[in-house]
């Protein structure tokens, strides 16, 4: 008998645990399920998270059902039941139930604080959306596109621009000559080289190209990308046909927030970037893609989409990890140097600079480079970023007149005559 009861004692323990658990994830799951659907940010509604939602959903509800088919007594008299037999363990029971209605709280808490007093930001596009899917880069603008883009914070505007894409997937440079000759200038980077918040002729690729008048300018910068982009699209092949046999100036403009891009930082694959490229270094010390975080790193992509989407990373603006580690700086450091070879091997020569333009964060430049591969020009103390007239009101990215002065402080740099001689490439004719 005593077996028995025993048996009986832990039987009815594991249905309350059963039911508490199930109540548990139906409320979670129901919350969740309810802010992805009313949520129209599209970072949140991640194919992955709904699934787990639902399967979890799908497990709670089989778990009730179970537990009115089963049971044959009360869940109070069970309650009563484990208080009395099984004391630390129903103990340990609260204590999870506990936690789990702190946690439930903060969620709700946070939700309320977030929305109260928060700034109303409405951006449009048309045509929306303005990227496509890209197998090298994870994602590029659309190609041969004029769209429309209109920002406004609390109904005031902050810009109103057009971007204007030729087909190669390029914003265009009306500064830049209509057909490549010996020399050509490649600009690479993110949002503040495409030129997010001004028009065509504010961006710093074309008020660069004022100062090199016969040379076509290419702006192959894209928003929210990083060195990773620019590796994986050289080595795609995609330009050899307009660097061969070609002078090649590349600039890549580099500021702190791509070290996580690089990475892959959890705000950057949970919100645009979980098809970018992954790259690792190898036995050699030389990066070598793995495929996309996505794939190389599904189980943390995973788990990463479920942190991002709740309210206590937004309200505390989590992220990680933290930009500019001496790791971050070294692994960066070997894909602006391997870009540089590969951008070397297929043209005739290339000067390859690596731009530091003044910004509000900041970190250690990717170090240490490879000073016959890379040029490093510093224009971190240029301007004060953070103020009028350098940076767009309601917005973090500079304004025309920011260009203007980061445009001829680089020419100033590239096309004096003191300038480091190009590195010949291997279709180089010349001894």
């Amino acid at each position: 008998m005593h077996m028995a009861r025993t048996g009986d004692n832990g039987s009815r323990l594991y249905r309350i645990t059963l039911c508490a658990g199930a109540v548990l994830l139906l409320a979670v799951c129901v919350y969740n399920l309810a802010r992805l659907w009313l949520d129209s940010r599209p970072y949140l509604v991640h194919y992955t998270n709904t699934c787990t939602l639902a399967g979890l959903f799908a497990i709670a509800a089989g778990v009730m059902g179970y537990w009115t088919y089963r049971t044959t007594g009360t869940l109070a008299g069970d309650l009563r039941h484990a208080m009395r037999h099984h004391p630390h363990r129903f103990a340990v029971l609260c204590a999870i139930a506990l936690l789990a209605l702190i946690a439930g709280a903060c969620e709700v808490t946070f939700a309320i604080l977030l929305h109260r007093g928060a700034p109303t930001i409405v951006r449009t596009a048309t045509p929306s959306p303005q990227e496509v899917a890209d197998e090298a880069r994870g994602y590029q603008p659309l190609p041969s596109a004029t769209s429309h883009v209109v920002k406004t914070m609390n109904g005031k505007p902050v810009y109103d621009v057009v971007y204007t894409t030729d087909a190669a997937h390029r914003r265009i440079t009306p500064s830049s000559a209509d057909r490549p000759g010996e020399t050509i200038v490649l600009f690479f980077g993110c949002s503040h080289t495409f030129g997010v918040g001004v028009n065509d002729n504010e961006t710093l690729p074309h008020y660069f190209g004022l100062h090199t008048p016969g040379l076509a300018v290419y702006n192959y910068s894209v928003g929210g990308q990083g060195p990773s982009h620019t590796l994986a699209l050289i080595e795609s092949g995609r330009l050899d046909e307009l660097v061969r046999d070609r002078d090649v100036i590349a600039i890549y403009t580099f500021i702190a927030p791509q070290y996580v891009r690089v990475v892959g930082g959890l705000k950057f694959v949970t919100r645009w970037g979980a098809n970018s490229p992954c790259y690792e270094l190898d036995d050699d010390d030389k990066p070598v893609r793995r495929g996309s975080f996505a794939s190389h790193r599904p189980v943390r992509t995973w788990l990463w989409g479920l942190i991002a989407a709740t309210n206590t990373a937004a309200y505390y603006n989590l992220d990680w990890p933290r930009p500019g580690t001496p790791e971050q700086r070294h692994l960066v450091a070997r894909i602006l140097e391997t870009s540089a070879e590969q951008l070397t091997a297929r043209a005739r020569s290339c000067r390859f600079y690596l731009f530091l333009p003044p910004v509000r964060l900041r970190a250690q430049p990717p170090g240490p480079l490879d000073g016959s591969l890379v040029t490093i020009v510093d224009a971190r103390d240029l301007f004060d970023s953070t103020t009028d007239p350098y940076r767009i009101w309601g917005d973090g990215h500079p304004t025309a007149v920011a260009n203007q002065l980061l445009a001829e402080t680089l020419a100033g740099h590239i096309l004096d005559a003191d300038a480091v001689p190009a590195v010949l490439g291997h279709n180089d004719a010349s001894p």
